[in-house]
């Protein structure tokens, strides 16, 4: 039966507002590593020590949540619906087609949300450094007034959107085959297959789109050509793959497990109603 891909989005933006919440700090500290010449250890000792778990969780997280709709919503949303009808009803999909499908969503979503990733970006980067805006709200017009005008907020959208092509498509196409060739080899549907190839996925998103995740951070300053962004490729592998790791899973596990209560594969069921099924327990 088809699934409603408004309900799809939705369910999944709200998983990924819930695990977004929880690893905010992973988040900022990774924009922290990026943005300055410091350590991933040295940036989250510094910024606790100045205001404690709480300046660690709290900045950015309106934008986060916004982001969580907007961003992971429609790219994890719509990634079965699309898929269903590039593939129409083949019992299984190439993975070149499952990447190029979430690369697809992934483009889409990058395209809506730059704004927000910017400004939740430029909230980060000031975390335990002299405070330059003080809302996230506050970012956003310091952007448009000071920088060219509504336009400027998109400054950087190449970079991203390639970032969530090289994400989505390595980290859905990664899941979704992982799960598929477990199953081939008779492993049941669990919580820790679902645990195991989110984990796997989450670092393989992570890994394909590093490069350009540093350049989409620096590169949206008008001060920070491409060139200088390039030169930090390798500066934040840690604070991304100690993020990755364990977000994954957190937001996919509900996709998974909640199909698996009702027999059904990863094709069968909607985000929807795997989220309705973890509420139910």
């Amino acid at each position: 039966m088809p699934s409603n891909p408004g309900a799809e989005v939705l369910a999944s933006g709200l998983g990924a507002a819930i695990t977004d919440t929880i690893f905010n700090p992973l988040e900022m500290l990774k924009v922290r590593v990026q943005t300055s010449d410091t350590t991933f250890q040295a940036a989250a000792r510094a910024v606790y020590a100045k205001g404690g778990p709480w300046l660690l969780w709290t900045p950015g997280l309106q934008a986060t949540w916004v982001r969580s709709f907007c961003v992971t919503g429609l790219r994890v949303g719509l990634y079965g619906p699309v898929k269903r009808a590039a593939s129409g009803d083949a019992p299984t999909t190439s993975f070149a087609t499952k990447f190029a499908v979430g690369g697809a969503t992934g483009a889409l979503s990058s395209a809506l949300a730059n704004p927000i990733d910017m400004v939740r970006t430029r909230v980060h980067a000031q975390v335990g450094l002299s405070t330059r805006y003080a809302t996230t709200a506050a970012a956003a017009l310091h952007v448009v007034r000071c920088e060219g005008g509504v336009t400027a907020l998109w400054r950087g959208l190449g970079a991203s959107a390639v970032r969530q092509v090289c994400l989505s498509g390595g980290q859905l196409a990664s899941y979704d085959s992982a799960k598929q060739a477990a199953r081939g080899t008779g492993v049941s549907e669990s919580p820790p297959l679902h645990v195991a190839c989110a984990a796997l996925s989450g670092v393989v998103g992570q890994l394909c789109c590093m490069p350009a995740d540093v350049i989409k951070v620096l590169h949206p300053s008008p001060h920070t050509p491409v060139a200088v962004a390039m030169h930090a490729c390798g500066r934040s592998n840690e604070a991304c793959i100690v993020g990755e790791g364990p977000q994954r899973p957190c937001m996919l596990h509900c996709y998974g497990h909640g199909r698996s209560m009702h027999g059904r594969s990863m094709h069968g069921r909607s985000m929807a109603e795997a989220v309705k099924s973890c509420n139910r327990r």
